[in-house]
């Protein structure tokens, strides 16, 4: 635990578009488990699930791209 905090405390906006991109990887991957950011999301179709997650994957690998 003390070495996610060190991470954050040393590159926060790194550690930021890591979570947020393995919240989309989970959604796209097993959306269907995760009732909970579906039900956020507003929709329960496949179709969407593979766009959120898709979304959201991108939004946190863009945070990660600017971090580099």
């Amino acid at each position: 635990m003390d070495q996610l905090i060190n991470e954050y405390n040393n590159n926060p906006l790194g550690f930021t578009g890591f979570i947020v991109f393995t919240i989309g990887l989970l959604l796209f991957a097993f959306g269907r488990k995760f009732f909970l950011f579906r039900w956020m999301l507003g929709d329960r179709s496949m179709f969407w699930q593979f766009l959120w997650g898709g979304v959201i994957m991108i939004i946190g690998f863009g945070i990660l791209w600017l971090n580099r």
